[in-house]
């Protein structure tokens, strides 16, 4: 959002497009923020599985000032990674993420969806559109009824990610959560990739060297950069 919309319910991509979630709450923006940008890259690529608990941490903080209703019945989903790229990883970086956000927030975790299908990286050459690489890509885990069966009963289920893009990915996982009873969903991130000035869709892959930090990220991330120092962990 722009300084001057701060207070406003959406942005211009989200009044153009929805997400098909009701809200999004993210730690920051993985563009203009090189800080965000430094601790998602070292997380999700560097095989630092134990940032996930700074991070965490820093987005439970950025949760409870920003959800009034931290108290209702909320259960945290995470995007699923498929086995092969869990295999060459080493670990589901989502699921790390929403296992940390259980212990910080107090909500169950709840494995309820699954892919169906690898799929391309988004935003690589051999992903054409955003959309109709995971179209269809994920579904219910038909193992796990206990996890079915808490989405179905909570008042609000949170998808849980690392980055959001186009939102592509949380509007295929809503639209599964949906056909398991999901009454509303919302989505929790590290960060958002916010489009170019002028652009029309965001990349990843195309990253500005803007280090100015949005109004009230730097103390989220000094908070999480105190936690790594406890932990031994810093990026």
């Amino acid at each position: 959002m722009a300084a001057a919309l701060e207070r406003a319910e959406r942005c211009a991509s989200c009044r153009r497009e929805s997400f098909g979630i009701e809200r999004l709450v993210v730690l920051g923006d993985y563009r203009r923020q090189a800080q965000v940008r430094e601790w998602v890259l070292a997380f999700k690529h560097g095989g630092r599985a134990e940032l996930a608990r700074p991070l965490a941490a820093a987005l439970a903080r950025r949760v409870r000032a920003s959800v009034a209703q931290v108290a209702a019945k909320n259960v945290l989903v995470p995007v699923p990674l498929h086995p092969w790229r869990r295999l060459e990883r080493g670990y589901d970086q989502a699921a790390r993420l929403g296992s940390e956000l259980c212990d910080a927030l107090g909500w169950p975790l709840a494995r309820a969806l699954v892919r169906t299908r690898p799929t391309v990286v988004q935003g690589t050459a051999g992903a054409t559109s955003r959309a109709a690489n995971v179209r269809g890509a994920f579904g219910p885990a038909r193992w796990r009824p206990l996890a079915r069966r808490a989405v179905a009963e909570a008042e609000r289920v949170w998808i849980v990610d690392d980055v959001v893009t186009s939102g592509a990915t949380l509007r295929e996982c809503a639209r599964a959560l949906r056909r398991m009873g999901a009454r509303r969903v919302s989505a929790l991130a590290l960060a958002r990739a916010t489009p170019h000035s002028g652009s029309g869709a965001a990349r990843e892959d195309e990253l500005e060297a803007d280090t100015t930090l949005a109004r009230g990220s730097a103390p989220a991330l000094q908070s999480a950069a105190v936690d790594a120092r406890r932990l031994g962990c810093a990026p």
